[in-house]
């Protein structure tokens, strides 16, 4: 059984150690990365055996139309039996310890959703560390207040065989389309790391508000407005959280 993960990035080189060593047992891990890339995010992936770059040309904007459709075509495109996406900041995993490789070889369907659980840094946890396991390192979280409505976890449609054609809406929260889908009784869990690490959070946030589209704009796309100020509040007020796994 082949799997292969999918992402797109621009200037990620933060999170790249952190993703590509926990998906360092997909049998291939392909990175869109934008041709505008400035920072060494090409040079961490090559370090990879199993990961390789794939350029893509999308201007100087974000259009998380045209990635989607990108990102869509990749996973159609795929001789894996299955496909997972992710972005830079999100990791997949079963809480319960479970192996995702042999948890998928007994999945029924053809699409696995995925729980992502938002965690944050606890007061008793440590600087992001690319050399220790990913997941471990934020285990506390609870509901993403910053944005209204998102609540203490959301659910993706992450993981796919490549037949069902799957074509992702913009930001890849849910699917437009698919052919003959019959969603898995399994359910997968991840953690989404775009608060995991405070100071990394600002940088980031402005690094992709900056450069939004004006499709995106129009569509309310990844138009979250957030100040330095709002993201340290919302760090500060998690640093109690309960433990999630």
């Amino acid at each position: 059984m082949k799997i292969a993960v999918i992402t797109r990035w621009y200037n990620e080189e933060f999170f790249a150690p952190f993703f590509l060593n926990h998906y360092a047992w997909a049998d291939e891990i392909i990175v869109m990365l934008e041709k505008i890339t400035t920072d060494k995010s090409a040079e961490i992936i090559g370090r990879y055996p199993n990961a390789r770059v794939i350029w893509c040309d999308n201007g100087k904007d974000l259009n998380d139309r045209l990635l989607s459709d990108m990102m869509s075509d990749l996973a159609a495109e795929s001789d894996a039996d299955w496909v997972i996406r992710a972005d830079a900041d999100e990791f997949i995993f079963l809480k319960d310890g479970r192996d995702v490789r042999a948890a998928l070889a007994e999945a029924d369907g053809n699409l696995v959703n995925v729980r992502y659980l938002w965690v944050y840094r606890h007061h008793t946890e440590g600087d992001l560390d690319p050399a220790l396991p990913t997941i471990y390192q934020r285990r506390h979280g609870g509901p993403y207040t910053i944005w209204p409505g998102m609540g203490a976890s959301y659910t993706k449609p992450a993981i796919v065989r490549p037949e069902i054609q799957i074509r992702w809406a913009p930001g890849d929260q849910r699917y437009l389309s698919a052919q003959n889908v019959l969603v898995s009784s399994v359910v997968f869990d991840g953690v989404h790391w775009q608060m995991a690490d405070c100071e990394q959070a600002i940088r980031r946030n402005h690094k992709n508000e900056s450069r939004l589209s004006e499709e995106n704009i129009k569509n309310g796309w990844g138009v979250k407005k957030f100040t330095p100020e709002m993201i340290r509040a919302e760090c500060a007020a998690h640093l109690n959280d309960l433990r999630l796994f």
